[in-house]
């Protein structure tokens, strides 16, 4: 009974298959200045990207040329179609990679996507969280492959965590702000803490770090004497 029951339910195996140069694969390059940066090794972090899609000297190119339709996007602040690596600069001054997936699913959207391959150094100082991004992408059935580039870490590098301080305070009263100061290769250091209001110098401090990766909080007052936003 069991084994005729499953064949009256008439049951099927659908097989999905990639038809060569039918499906499209994004590729999505970080053309912000960090790419510039160099590594241990001297070479720079687009060096990754010369090397893996210059056409006739990579295998990974004609590999995927082979299987896929290619398009190629740069961004920085904004995201744009481009012809190939040859094109980029490496001279934004932004990396919004949510601003880069909407970009290229919107442009990808009439035809069969397989994937998206984002390469990036993770500099993300866009005003969007990536989640939003992923959304669609999620609901249309297009993963995304990250490929990161460059050391995870910089040395030495210093960083301003989290600005703790009210949003509305009376004129004339003094502001007491709370920063997280987190730093790597700068151990044991005493480094300046400025608070401008444009040109205006309002305060400054001698922050003392401590060990390596661990934040240190700093304390700043100052007067604030004029209404208005500041």
């Amino acid at each position: 009974l069991g084994v005729l029951l499953f064949c009256l339910l008439q049951p099927a195996l659908v097989l999905s298959t990639v038809v060569p140069q039918q499906n499209f694969v994004g590729i999505l390059v970080d053309d912000s200045r960090s790419m510039r940066l160099e590594d241990a090794s001297g070479r720079p972090r687009s060096a990754f990207v010369t090397d893996a899609f210059t056409p006739g000297e990579s295998a990974l190119l004609e590999e995927l040329s082979q299987r896929f339709t290619l398009r190629f996007f740069r961004f920085s602040s904004t995201a744009a179609r481009i012809d190939g690596p040859g094109e980029l600069t490496w001279d934004g001054t932004h990396t919004d990679l949510a601003g880069a997936l909407d970009a290229a699913r919107e442009e990808l959207s009439g035809v069969p996507v397989s994937g998206l391959v984002l390469i990036t150094d993770g500099a993300d100082n866009g005003n969007r969280p990536l989640t939003q991004a992923m959304v669609p992408l999620q609901a249309a059935g297009i993963p995304v492959f990250t490929v990161g580039v460059g050391e995870e870490t910089v040395s030495p590098d210093i960083e301003v965590g989290r600005v703790e301080l009210p949003r509305a305070v009376l004129e004339g009263s003094t502001l007491l702000v709370d920063v997280v100061v987190t730093q790597v290769g700068m151990g044991n250091r005493s480094v300046p803490l400025v608070v401008e209001d444009d040109t205006r110098l309002l305060a400054e401090e001698q922050v003392e770090l401590g060990p390596d990766g661990e934040p240190v909080v700093a304390r700043v007052s100052f007067q604030l004497d004029a209404s208005g936003p500041h």
